[in-house]
């Protein structure tokens, strides 16, 4: 008797110093599926994305074969759908379809990773399921590519819908559920800043993430300049304005700066480190261009900039307060951003690490699947 086939969605994450990938069943309930539903796994980064992702694949066919083999369930998982996330910039050159996302997604001349330069990843990624047969992929699996800030964007934004709605829904009827969901998506503007090899953004808004013709390039945004950073030299490949935030606190612009062991002594930086508050200077003025133009409900700050060091978040925060503070002295002139108090509520860490796979298995999620999901599906 041929066992009944289970519908998986599955996500792989690239990372800058790691590959992520997992899957998880599609359910039909009143949330989307909890990330402890996952099944996930990694390997290191090589030098060669486009191999990463050829080897990651074959990598995830073996993981729900592994999986099967440990259940007692009659059905099967089998993979039907996938999000890979790359870092930017992406050229994302197909057609926008409300239920699977992008058609595919090409890494552009610019990108990065020199092994993701003018690389059609969508193609890289079906041909390599279609050519090898694997058994735990559907033979029509659904392939879709996201820029990386934006998965991670949206799995920690699902996360903290979910702990939102159970805080307040526990014990109540459907109707309950769906009006509390409906609060929290009108209510709850997301930013994520993912600092790292290079530094990205995403925005999720009203259910969806804020992009359309290209992903955000937050990292980009023009800065001041420190005021004892005259002698530094920044350097960015994007565009002619050299001054951006980037190019001075990506990881490599800081490895010019501190020496190739950056990453080994950072962690045990303190806030009477002054290099520590340029960091937090920089990060600070993208903070406040993000208040200014799109005033979130949180700002989350991700990535091994942020992420290593456990003095940098309050030191941002600190560097938020004096720049949107009055010159007269009378404290802040921005209402729920300003204060010391506001900007620990809204500056915050990621509560999950994993949430940039789990952002990527929720996006590779059809729309018929319920919760969040569909929800959002249906907006993006």
């Amino acid at each position: 008797m041929t066992p009944e086939l289970s519908n998986c969605s599955a996500g792989v994450f690239i990372a800058d110093d790691q590959v992520i990938y997992g899957f998880m069943p599609n359910v039909n309930s009143r949330l989307a599926p909890h990330i402890n539903s996952m099944t996930i796994d990694r390997i290191p980064c090589s030098p060669n994305v486009i191999d990463d992702i050829r080897q990651v694949i074959y990598l995830l066919n073996r993981l729900v074969e592994i999986k099967n083999n440990e259940r007692d369930e009659q059905d099967t998982l089998h993979i039907t759908s996938i999000t890979i996330a790359i870092p930017g910039p992406i050229a994302v050159s197909g057609v926008r379809h409300k239920d699977v996302g992008y058609d595919y997604g090409e890494a552009n001349g610019f990108n990065r990773r020199i092994s993701l330069r003018n690389q059609n990843i969508y193609e890289v990624a079906s041909s390599e399921i279609r050519k090898n047969l694997y058994a735990s992929f559907s033979e029509e699996a659904k392939v879709q590519i996201y820029h990386d800030a934006a998965a991670y964007a949206f799995g920690e934004y699902t996360i903290r819908e979910i702990e939102y709605v159970k805080a307040r829904c526990i014990g109540r009827d459907e109707d309950a559920y769906s009006h509390v969901k409906r609060q929290y998506y009108n209510n709850t503007v997301h930013a994520q800043i993912l600092l790292d090899e290079g530094i990205g953004g995403a925005i999720v808004a009203f259910g969806g993430i804020a992009q359309q013709n290209m992903h955000s390039e937050m990292g980009h945004i023009i800065v001041p300049r420190h005021h004892s950073d005259y002698k530094f030299s920044s350097q960015c490949s994007m565009h002619n304005a050299d001054d951006c935030l980037e190019s001075f606190i990506g990881i490599p612009a800081l490895k010019r700066r501190f020496g190739d062991d950056f990453l080994n002594n950072y962690s045990a930086w303190d806030h009477k480190e002054p290099r520590l508050w340029l960091i937090a200077h920089y990060i600070s003025y993208l903070i406040v261009n993000l208040v200014l133009v799109v005033a979130p409900t949180r700002i989350v700050l991700s990535g091994r900039i942020a992420t290593l060091n456990k003095q940098l978040v309050r030191m941002v925060r600190g560097c938020v307060v004096d720049v949107l503070s009055s010159k007269q002295g009378d404290g802040a002139r921005f209402p729920g951003y300003g204060s010391q108090n506001e900007v620990s509520k809204y500056i915050v860490q990621p509560q999950e690490i994993d949430a940039g796979v789990y952002g990527c298995a929720l996006l590779a999620m059809p729309v018929s699947s319920a919760g969040t999901v569909a929800y959002l599906s249906g907006r993006r």
